[in-house]
């Protein structure tokens, strides 16, 4: 707000006129709904016109009528702008929410069955998890891939090789990396080695949740509430035996924190830029 309303009151106190009809335009409904616009338009007419004291009644509903049709405009201008924006957010968000919720992170069965070298495997972490991570995010990389070996993270390769299961554990790291620490994905490894959890299928379970909390946080309405599901994490063991307690639901819950981070994430990204991108791929 440009202008005090004791400013304006004070321009026109030696004319009843003109106190009336600034306090009629102050206390209007039109100053209550458009605020800062409203004000602004007073200041510039009364600037423009230089009409402190000496301007006539009839001047003065000529200046109503002026400040009347300058708000009009300018709130038409900005109702016009909303709406474009609106529409280039719901675009924005179909394209991405599309993309999002066709993502499939691949399972234990659906990886290369013979052993890879580390620049395949980098090459797979990054292309799977590129949807979590912002195009300028380094997500994997040789030298990190060492140092989760050297903190016992992820098991060593054999004879520079690497399986099924290190791919697993560098997804599961990678992945995870965005809402725990190291350490704290460390701790559940052992934790899971200390219940002799069959890690193949736990780590498609944790997918399979993830999927669909993503799915349930990315509605084709923008502005819908996410659906409420009640798809629940459920970890064996390697002779199939159900591992209930703390360690699976401290793995569900972070699985659930990861599907929020990622649609935070995603959200907070979300812009006209999105668009443009977007059509120059397809």
């Amino acid at each position: 707000m440009t202008f005090e309303m004791k400013e304006y009151f004070e321009i026109s106190r030696h004319s009843k006129k003109q106190a009336d009809i600034i306090s009629f335009f102050v206390c209007s409904d039109m100053c209550i709904s458009y605020g800062s616009i409203f004000f602004d338009c007073i200041e510039r007419c009364l600037r423009l016109c230089h009409m402190h004291m000496t301007a006539s009644d009839s001047t003065w509903v000529h200046v109503g009528a002026f400040i009347r049709c300058e708000v009009g405009e300018r709130m038409s201008a900005r109702e016009k702008e909303s709406n474009e924006n609106e529409l280039i957010f719901e675009e924005a968000y179909k394209i991405l929410s599309d993309r999002v919720r066709s993502v499939h992170v691949t399972r234990i069965e659906e990886m290369p069955t013979i052993e890879l070298y580390l620049d395949q495997v980098l090459s797979i972490i990054n292309e799977q998890l590129a949807f979590m991570y912002a195009p300028n995010e380094k997500i994997i990389t040789g030298a990190m891939v060492n140092n989760y070996v050297k903190q016992g993270v992820v098991p060593a390769p054999l004879r520079k090789r690497y399986s099924r299961r290190h791919i697993a554990s560098l997804i599961f790291v990678c992945a995870f990396k965005r809402v725990l620490t190291i350490s704290q994905i460390e701790q559940l490894f052992k934790m899971g080695a200390e219940f002799n959890v069959d890690y193949s299928r736990c780590f498609d379970a944790v997918l399979d949740l993830f999927e669909d909390k993503v799915d349930c946080l990315f509605p084709v309405d923008p502005f819908a509430l996410p659906e409420r599901r009640g798809k629940r994490l459920e970890v064996f063991d390697t002779k199939g035996e159900r591992v209930t307690g703390l360690f699976e639901r401290i793995l569900e819950n972070a699985t659930i924190m990861l599907a929020y981070k990622v649609h935070a994430d995603l959200m907070l990204g979300l812009d006209a830029h999105s668009v443009s991108e977007s059509r120059v791929q397809q």
